[in-house]
């Protein structure tokens, strides 16, 4: 449990850095599903680096260790 509570927070410090950068520019997932598909990707197509960056730049984000499931509970295992 204690390491999904860190998941948790890392994830959360990662989503604040992210808007404090970007808070005129989010838009809500409901929005961008409205747009006109051209627009959705014209959107999505300046954002993506972005994110794709933090993944190559921080490998706590592709270090899938961290989401052991030792502790979670498999109700169909």
């Amino acid at each position: 449990m204690e390491k999904q509570q860190e998941v948790l927070e890392f994830t959360k410090s990662l989503r604040q850095g992210y808007i404090q950068e970007n808070v005129k520019s989010q838009l809500s997932l409901r929005e961008i599903a409205k747009m006109p598909l051209a627009e959705r990707h014209h959107y999505l197509a300046n954002i993506i680096p972005k994110i794709a960056d933090d993944f190559l730049g921080d490998p706590e984000l592709t270090e899938f260790s961290i989401l052991d499931t030792e502790d979670w509970d498999m109700e169909y295992d």
